[in-house]
């Protein structure tokens, strides 16, 4: 009896030697509280306040999951102008980098930003990470192929196109996690109907009107801002210091060739056509019947639009180096000009084909055509370049005159500008303006509403701005906040739209492959349908709480941003693009999907739990409760060996039950 007693003894506490053994190596949810798994860099400009506020606040949110940050203050961290390349190289050995951004046209920012040999691919994307045999190259490189295609021969599949970019970029490779956009407002006295902040006062024009008269203001026909002093209002030598104010009443003066909405769509506008004949090779119809303004001499009166003003304006821009992708320019008639791309810039797609370079689009809307028979009247030896010692250039940068909807009437140095409708612009043409692909009543309205008069007012500085605005003297005045107090600008008296965003904000993620962590291109242990470096990079974005962030930093003036490229894109950006809203637990889930919190060994592992990736949606619901399920694939042999366990030791303990009934007996 005593043998056998002995015998169950040992075989009991063999079997708890061999659970907990099993035990010992089954992974366990343990916090990251104080533990930290990794180290990555975080690069900040160190002249920016909010920059170096906002990665404070990430290094926190990752020390949460285990992932400590060390803060990079640099001085030549990309400053928030037009993707201006100050040749800083940082992002090339940091992991993480914020970033500003403003004025990103959507073709330049995708091709610099996000594929393989752009020359601002901080995130350090390659075709190898989402590589598909058709195609023959990365998905992602295939879809900017495809938008840069589409932009020159099929427009009307761009847009749903680019959302799909934007989509496969943010949800399968996210190399950034977007921040927040720096909003610009305008308030208006809200008896003035019509107006469209977003659109501008060019494409508003045609659509507003006044609804009576409110307090202080003393006409119906005319519109009253304020604006800094003007400089040079020739738009080839626009001043550093004054240039905006300058653009500004260039821009409404003088036309482009295309004409970009403030959504970022092209639409022609003095060319009636463009088209691409061959690989390099593009092809402008110009619109005929427009007339130029009168110069300020009055020496031209009947001076027509024509393709010598197009060959002027753009070698010009040529030899200031705004066009530094032309080539040359050929006049083939009064309307029709060609331009010829340089070779060095093309793009070279997945197929082999050549395509040139497809930001000229942008460039021609941001360049106003100039009057080639008043500034061309003399040239130097070579009979080509203009001489700018000759007086029209000096009459033209005081007094410049255009095709637009204005001209200037009066000017008083440090007082105002006041402009009027042209009464024989081609703006108020019907056999122009009804051409189909202008859209022209939708985008710039029918000029009914009585308005003849635009006056600048200039102001020492924006106090005086809104003293003016308050008095009546003001209808409309841009402000970069909205009013803590809502009857202080919004009221009964006064409406408030966003304009457009200054600027925006990322956070670049650093996804070279051969440091690992967030670039590891290894399948992730506890979901192999996703690699280790993207788990990881998700679970950096859903641990961040931007809410918070804006709130404390910018008391919620700032908008939080989910998409890759500029808010002020408008149609362009994808209205359902996926989305990380902030989650604690979603963010752990995918540290321990990338294989951290697990409590592993390192060789001979047994099987690991499988964690099922929630969808975003509906984490992004506010009533979303996070459930951790584990799947038990790859545990059968496990839940086997605890089944014949857990058996065995009911046996055992029936056995002995047996023995001690036998024994009181």
């Amino acid at each position: 009896m005593g043998s056998k007693r002995r015998k169950i003894l040992y075989a009991f506490v063999t079997l708890i030697i061999f659970n907990s053994s099993i035990l010992s190596i089954i992974p366990e949810n343990t916090s990251s509280n104080g533990y930290e798994f990794f180290t990555l860099s975080m690069a900040v400009p160190v002249w920016d306040i909010e920059a170096v506020e906002y990665s404070n606040f990430i290094k926190q949110y990752l020390a949460r999951i285990g992932i400590r940050v060390n803060i990079i203050a640099r001085s030549n961290v990309l400053c928030p102008y037009p993707l201006q390349f100050d040749g800083f190289h940082g992002m090339f050995t940091d992991d993480l980098a914020y970033y500003s951004f403003s004025n990103a046209n959507l073709l330049e920012y995708v091709n610099r930003l996000f594929r393989e040999n752009g020359s601002l691919n901080y995130c350090r994307y390659d075709i190898t990470m989402d590589y598909d045999e058709d195609l023959g190259t990365g998905i992602n490189e295939w879809y900017i192929d495809q938008i840069n295609t589409l932009s020159q021969f099929n427009r009307q599949n761009l847009q749903q196109t680019c959302w799909e970019w934007q989509n496969h970029l943010m949800y399968d490779i996210l190399p950034c996690i977007p921040l927040f956009g720096e909003p610009l407002y305008k308030t208006y006295w809200n008896n003035l109907e019509g107006y469209n902040a977003s659109s501008g006062l060019i494409q508003s024009w045609g659509k507003m009107s006044w609804d009576g008269l409110h307090p202080g203001q003393e006409s119906i026909g005319e519109i009253i801002i304020a604006d800094k002093p003007w400089c040079d209002l020739n738009p080839i030598v626009h001043s550093e210091e004054y240039g905006t104010a300058d653009e500004f009443i260039t821009k409404l003066i003088l036309d482009p060739l295309i004409y970009r909405d403030g959504d970022y769509t092209y639409w022609p506008h003095l060319v009636s056509n463009w088209e691409q004949l061959e690989e390099n090779h593009i092809r402008l119809t110009l619109r005929e019947g427009i007339k130029w303004n009168i110069d300020p001499d009055g020496i031209f009166p009947n001076e027509y639009f024509d393709s010598d003003d197009v060959y002027f304006t753009l070698n010009l821009a040529k030899m200031s180096k705004q066009c530094y992708w032309l080539d040359s320019l050929q006049i083939i008639n009064s309307s029709i000009i060609d331009l010829h791309i340089k070779r060095n810039r093309y793009y070279k797609l997945y197929d082999g084909f050549l395509y040139p370079y497809p930001h000229y689009l942008d460039d021609l809307a941001n360049i106003v055509i100039l009057p080639e028979h008043y500034l061309n009247q003399t040239q130097f030896a070579d009979g080509i370049t203009p001489d700018r010692t000759h007086p029209s250039w000096e009459k033209f940068s005081q007094h410049c005159f255009g095709t637009g909807l204005f001209e200037i009437n009066n000017f008083i140095e440090n007082k105002e500008t006041e402009l009027k409708i042209q009464p024989n612009s081609w703006y108020l043409n019907s056999s122009i303006i009804n051409d189909p692909k202008l859209n022209w009543n939708d985008r710039f309205g029918n000029y009914l509403g009585e308005l003849d008069t635009l006056t600048i007012r200039i102001l020492p500085n924006f106090f005086a701005e809104g003293i003016e605005f308050e008095a009546g003297k003001v209808d409309i005045l841009e402000i970069n906040q909205l009013p803590s107090k809502p009857d202080n600008q919004i009221g009964l008296t006064k409406d408030i739209q966003l304009e457009r965003f200054k600027r925006f904000d990322i956070l670049i993620l650093n996804m070279r492959s051969y440091y690992g962590y967030i670039g590891s291109r290894d399948p992730a242990p506890c979901n192999p349908s996703i690699t280790i470096g993207l788990a990881l990079r998700r679970a950096i974005a859903y641990s961040i709480n931007k809410k918070e962030m804006n709130q404390i930093i910018n008391a919620n003036n700032y908008v939080e941003l989910n998409h890759p490229i500029s808010p002020n894109l408008g149609n362009w950006l994808n209205p359902n693009i996926a989305r990380y809203c902030y989650n604690r637990d979603i963010a752990d889930l995918y540290m321990k999907i990338a294989g951290f919190y697990l409590g592993w060994c390192v060789d001979d592992c047994p099987p690991i739990p499988y964690y099922e990736i929630p969808d975003w949606e509906e984490v992004c619901n506010p009533d979303y409760e996070y459930k951790e399920t584990i799947s038990v694939n790859g545990f059968t042999p496990l839940i086997m060996i605890f089944s014949t366990c857990f058996l065995v030791v009911i046996g055992i303990l029936a056995e002995i039950n047996k023995m001690k009934r036998r024994r009181r007996n």
